[in-house]
Protein backbone atom coordinates (compact mmCIF):
# COMPACT_ATOMS: atom_id res chain seq x y z
CA UNK A 1 0.00 0.00 0.00
CA UNK A 2 1.40 3.34 -1.40
CA UNK A 3 0.84 6.53 1.06
CA UNK A 4 -0.63 9.75 -0.55
CA UNK A 5 -1.40 12.63 0.58
CA UNK A 6 -4.93 12.68 -0.78
CA UNK A 7 -7.97 11.23 0.40
CA UNK A 8 -12.04 10.92 0.23
CA UNK A 9 -14.24 13.12 1.70
CA UNK A 10 -15.18 10.08 3.82
CA UNK A 11 -11.67 9.40 5.02
CA UNK A 12 -11.40 13.30 5.95
CA UNK A 13 -14.42 12.63 7.78
CA UNK A 14 -13.21 10.02 9.69
CA UNK A 15 -9.93 11.46 10.70
CA UNK A 16 -11.68 14.93 11.84
CA UNK A 17 -14.69 12.69 13.70
CA UNK A 18 -11.86 10.78 15.64
CA UNK A 19 -10.02 14.19 16.19
CA UNK A 20 -13.07 15.88 17.37
CA UNK A 21 -13.92 12.53 20.20
CA UNK A 22 -10.09 11.57 21.21
CA UNK A 23 -10.01 15.82 21.71
CA UNK A 24 -13.30 16.49 23.30
CA UNK A 25 -15.59 13.85 24.23
CA UNK A 26 -15.11 12.24 27.25
CA UNK A 27 -18.59 10.84 27.55
CA UNK A 28 -18.95 9.41 24.33
CA UNK A 29 -18.81 5.43 23.04
CA UNK A 30 -15.26 3.88 21.83
CA UNK A 31 -15.82 0.18 20.43
CA UNK A 32 -12.75 -1.90 21.81
CA UNK A 33 -10.26 -2.89 19.19
CA UNK A 34 -7.71 -5.50 19.42
CA UNK A 35 -4.72 -4.18 17.32
CA UNK A 36 -1.87 -6.68 18.50
CA UNK A 37 1.19 -6.82 16.01
CA UNK A 38 2.79 -9.93 16.34
CA UNK A 39 6.09 -11.11 14.65
CA UNK A 40 5.85 -8.57 11.97
CA UNK A 41 8.38 -8.97 9.44
CA UNK A 42 10.68 -6.58 8.63
CA UNK A 43 11.14 -7.68 4.49
CA UNK A 44 7.98 -8.34 2.42
CA UNK A 45 6.84 -11.71 2.29
CA UNK A 46 4.37 -14.31 0.92
CA UNK A 47 1.10 -14.00 2.55
CA UNK A 48 -1.85 -16.67 2.38
CA UNK A 49 -5.15 -14.97 1.69
CA UNK A 50 -7.04 -15.91 5.13
CA UNK A 51 -10.81 -14.47 4.98
CA UNK A 52 -11.29 -11.74 7.24
CA UNK A 53 -14.27 -10.49 8.54
CA UNK A 54 -15.88 -6.88 9.59
CA UNK A 55 -14.28 -5.25 12.61
CA UNK A 56 -15.31 -1.93 14.56
CA UNK A 57 -12.79 0.54 14.81
CA UNK A 58 -15.17 2.89 17.05
CA UNK A 59 -18.15 4.89 17.43
CA UNK A 60 -19.92 7.93 18.51
CA UNK A 61 -23.16 8.77 19.79
CA UNK A 62 -24.94 12.26 20.77
CA UNK A 63 -25.86 12.39 22.87
CA UNK A 64 -24.75 9.39 24.23
CA UNK A 65 -27.65 9.85 27.16
CA UNK A 66 -30.94 10.69 25.02
CA UNK A 67 -34.16 11.77 26.68
CA UNK A 68 -37.33 9.61 25.22
CA UNK A 69 -38.62 10.86 21.77
CA UNK A 70 -35.60 12.48 20.83
CA UNK A 71 -32.85 11.63 18.51
CA UNK A 72 -29.87 10.78 18.83
CA UNK A 73 -27.20 10.43 15.97
CA UNK A 74 -25.15 8.01 15.46
CA UNK A 75 -21.47 7.18 13.41
CA UNK A 76 -19.69 3.84 13.46
CA UNK A 77 -16.82 3.19 11.86
CA UNK A 78 -16.62 -0.51 10.08
CA UNK A 79 -13.62 -2.37 8.11
CA UNK A 80 -12.96 -5.34 6.52
CA UNK A 81 -9.65 -6.13 4.96
CA UNK A 82 -10.83 -8.41 2.26
CA UNK A 83 -14.68 -6.63 1.19
CA UNK A 84 -15.70 -3.09 0.22
CA UNK A 85 -17.78 -1.62 2.63
CA UNK A 86 -20.52 -1.42 0.06
CA UNK A 87 -20.30 -5.06 0.32
CA UNK A 88 -21.18 -5.35 3.54
CA UNK A 89 -24.43 -5.52 5.13
CA UNK A 90 -25.70 -3.85 8.13
CA UNK A 91 -28.81 -3.97 10.34
CA UNK A 92 -29.76 -2.06 13.48
CA UNK A 93 -31.77 -3.67 15.86
CA UNK A 94 -32.64 -2.04 19.90
CA UNK A 95 -34.56 -2.94 23.38
CA UNK A 96 -36.89 -0.21 23.03
CA UNK A 97 -36.50 2.57 19.77
CA UNK A 98 -36.09 3.63 16.22
CA UNK A 99 -33.42 3.86 14.39
CA UNK A 100 -33.98 6.14 10.85
CA UNK A 101 -31.90 4.43 8.72
CA UNK A 102 -31.21 1.03 10.48
CA UNK A 103 -29.56 -0.56 7.46
CA UNK A 104 -26.20 2.71 7.46
CA UNK A 105 -23.34 2.91 9.42
CA UNK A 106 -24.44 6.49 10.28
CA UNK A 107 -28.48 6.77 11.85
CA UNK A 108 -30.43 8.21 14.50
CA UNK A 109 -32.03 6.20 17.36
CA UNK A 110 -35.12 7.87 19.02
CA UNK A 111 -35.66 6.14 22.79
CA UNK A 112 -39.22 4.91 22.90
CA UNK A 113 -38.71 4.16 26.59
CA UNK A 114 -36.74 5.44 29.66
CA UNK A 115 -34.07 3.40 31.48
CA UNK A 116 -31.38 1.23 30.26
CA UNK A 117 -31.13 0.19 26.66
CA UNK A 118 -29.26 -2.45 24.15
CA UNK A 119 -27.97 -0.91 20.25
CA UNK A 120 -26.26 -3.74 18.54
CA UNK A 121 -25.29 -3.02 14.95
CA UNK A 122 -24.75 -6.51 12.65
CA UNK A 123 -22.35 -6.16 9.72
CA UNK A 124 -22.06 -8.97 7.79
CA UNK A 125 -19.53 -9.79 4.68
CA UNK A 126 -19.89 -11.54 1.20
CA UNK A 127 -18.85 -14.54 3.12
CA UNK A 128 -21.46 -14.70 5.63
CA UNK A 129 -19.10 -13.59 8.55
CA UNK A 130 -20.74 -11.51 10.96
CA UNK A 131 -20.10 -9.12 14.02
CA UNK A 132 -21.81 -7.36 16.59
CA UNK A 133 -21.54 -4.13 18.10
CA UNK A 134 -23.28 -3.79 20.91
CA UNK A 135 -23.71 -0.17 22.85
CA UNK A 136 -25.05 0.20 26.30
CA UNK A 137 -27.06 3.35 27.22
CA UNK A 138 -29.69 5.15 29.46
CA UNK A 139 -32.85 6.93 27.86
CA UNK A 140 -34.00 9.44 30.67
CA UNK A 141 -37.83 10.80 30.65
CA UNK A 142 -38.33 13.10 28.31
Amino acid sequence: MTATNESSPGQRLTRVLMTIVAATCASCGAAETVDEVVGRPTEPQAVSRLRSCPEFGWWLMLPKTPAVGDPAEIVVNVSDQDTPLDKIAFNWVATAGEFSAPQLLQTSFTCHAEGHQTLALVARDDTDCERVLDIQITCFPP
